[in-house]
């Protein structure tokens, strides 16, 4: 059963990670926990898993260590699979041309449950019941190019950049009570268990102008604002 697990964490991973293979990942059969360090990740899923919108875009993203914990094989469909990611770094751009919001984990998970007779299964289990934890999450933002507050004048054009800093990130998936359901609770075909609504958390958010040629040079606009939450309805 744990195999099992293993190759639908492994499938997820494809399309998470730049350059994954499978010999990569293992975990460990009595402690449930698997390890990957040092990773590039293909940032149209972060995009989609962090709910960034169209128009930014994520164009890198990597992080130090990525941690899967998986419950017993018993209480697979009751307790959720635990992805933990550490100091995650990104870079954002404004883009010239507003794309379509990237479905590729929508996509996932409606594949995972397609077949009501799948829906006990692994991989099942495992999409509809995925905890997404990140310690610490380093963004930053590069905006188009802006004429100077004074357009009489002939002051260079100003490209302002941001600085942003999450703190604990929790990324769930819920009803759309806003509700948690364990996995066994929950039926693939009944709207009330539509996990495409997300609630996002955080512990501290802050958000600095870049003032300088080095990214380290910040001007404070919010700093350390506490418990931050985000919720996404789905369109």
């Amino acid at each position: 059963m744990q195999a099992l697990v293993v190759k639908a964490l492994s499938k997820y991973f494809q399309i998470f990670i730049n350059d994954f293979k499978k010999e990569q990942f293992s975990v460990s059969v009595l402690q449930g926990i698997g390890q990957l360090t040092n990773l590039s990740l293909n940032e149209k899923v972060v995009q989609e898993l962090l709910l960034i919108p169209p128009n930014l875009k994520v164009i890198k993203a990597s992080c130090t260590e990525l941690t899967v914990k998986i419950p017993s094989l018993t209480k697979l469909n009751k307790v959720p699979v635990v992805l933990t990611l550490s100091d995650v770094n990104m870079e954002i751009t404004e883009p010239l041309e507003i794309e379509p919001m990237p479905n590729i984990l929508s996509k996932l998970r409606k594949d995972a449950s397609a077949n009501k007779q799948e829906s006990k299964s692994a991989s099942w289990d495992v999409f509809n019941n995925l905890k997404v934890e990140v310690k610490d999450v380093h963004i930053s933002v590069r905006t188009l190019v802006r004429t100077h507050v004074n357009a009489q004048t002939e002051a260079p054009l100003w490209r302002p950049e941001f600085r942003i800093d999450l703190t604990n990130v929790l990324i769930h998936s819920t009803n759309s009570n806003w509700q948690v359901v364990a996995g066994e609770k929950s039926d693939p075909g009944d709207a009330q268990f539509d996990f495409d609504y997300k609630q996002i958390l955080c512990s501290s958010l802050s958000i600095s102008l870049v003032t300088g040629k080095t990214r380290d040079e910040l001007l404070p606009i919010i700093k350390d604002i506490p418990d931050v939450e985000i919720r996404v309805v789905p369109s």
